[in-house]
């Protein structure tokens, strides 16, 4: 769902900044900018949500951050925290 709204919003909006000239108010290029990061947001955070989340975590990163963890809760027993 957010891909279509995302991508609507954003082919809207990058139409309607090819209306844009030189004399165009700063308001109008100000709101089409920020219209169009908003669209830009709805449109690629479940693309990469979606890419990511196939990759497989290896084992030696999980292994690592375990032993890092362990070692940063010894030592802030060690030190009293």
């Amino acid at each position: 769902m957010l891909l279509i709204v995302g991508s609507s919003i954003v082919s809207a909006d990058l139409w309607a900044m090819t209306r844009l000239d030189e004399n165009s108010p700063f308001l109008w290029v100000l709101a089409a900018h920020a219209t169009l990061s908003i669209g830009l947001a709805l449109l690629l955070t479940p693309l990469f949500t979606a890419s990511l989340s196939v990759l497989a975590i290896p084992a030696a990163f999980l292994i690592r951050k375990q032993t890092l963890g362990a070692a940063e809760s010894e030592s802030a027993s060690a030190d009293g925290g």
